[in-house]
């Protein structure tokens, strides 16, 4: 080797060997921050974890048969408790709205969240069986996606 002890491969390996570990953390860093705003992306369902189930009423009021049941399958992954199916004695629902019944406001808040039904009002009825009552319109399709 001469008078020095100089290997020049060595060198190399310690440049690849500099080059891989920072590749390396770059890929760490990458997947850390896809895995964390995956997360994000379900914030939906992540905010309501550890939150109660909110009790619904289903009502079809527009008149699509077997849509009430069609939504309860289409909320399965959402966090609500149906307690029963129904129908409106008329079928002249255009818009869907979620009536309050027993619930409150940060509850209302959340069921718009998760069911993406912005229309509302108060209906109280301390005897009725649920917390709220979600009446399908015609315009279901919009959130049902």
């Amino acid at each position: 080797m001469g008078l020095t002890s100089f290997d020049p491969h060595n060198n190399l390996s310690r440049k690849w060997k500099l080059i891989l570990l920072v590749i390396g953390i770059v890929a760490l860093i990458l997947v850390i921050f896809m895995v964390s705003s995956r997360k994000n992306s379900r914030s939906t369902l992540g905010s309501e974890a550890g939150l109660p189930a909110i009790k619904v009423v289903l009502t079809n009021g527009c008149g699509f048969e077997g849509l009430a049941s069609e939504f309860k399958e289409y909320c399965a992954k959402l966090n609500l408790d149906v307690i029963r199916l129904d129908n409106t004695p008329k079928p002249i629902w255009d818009k869907s709205v979620i009536l309050i019944k027993k619930g409150d406001r940060e509850d209302l808040h959340r069921l718009q969240k998760m069911t993406g039904i912005s229309l509302w009002t108060e209906a109280r009825n301390e005897d009725f069986d649920a917390d709220f009552e979600i009446i399908l319109g015609r315009d279901f399709d919009t959130f049902m996606k």
